[in-house]
C-alpha cells in the first residue's frame, strides 16, 4: 500500500479542490481495499472542512 495523499489546490478563481487517493496493491488488495477505504466519505468531508478553514 502506498501512503495516502490528500493535497488541496486553489485555482485562479479561489476555488479549492481536494484530491484523496489511496493505491492498494498486492495479493490481498481486493480484500483489504474495501476495509481500508470504508471511511473515505468521512475523510473527504473532513478534508473539505479543513480546506475551507485555511
Amino acid at each position: 500500500m502506498r501512503p495516502t495523499r490528500c493535497p488541496a489546490e486553489t485555482d485562479r478563481r479561489g476555488a479549492t479542490r481536494v484530491v484523496h487517493r489511496t493505491e492498494i496493491t498486492g495479493s490481498a488488495a481486493d480484500t483489504l481495499g474495501p476495509e481500508i477505504t470504508a471511511d473515505f466519505p468521512e475523510i473527504v468531508a473532513g478534508s473539505i472542512k479543513h480546506a475551507g478553514q485555511n
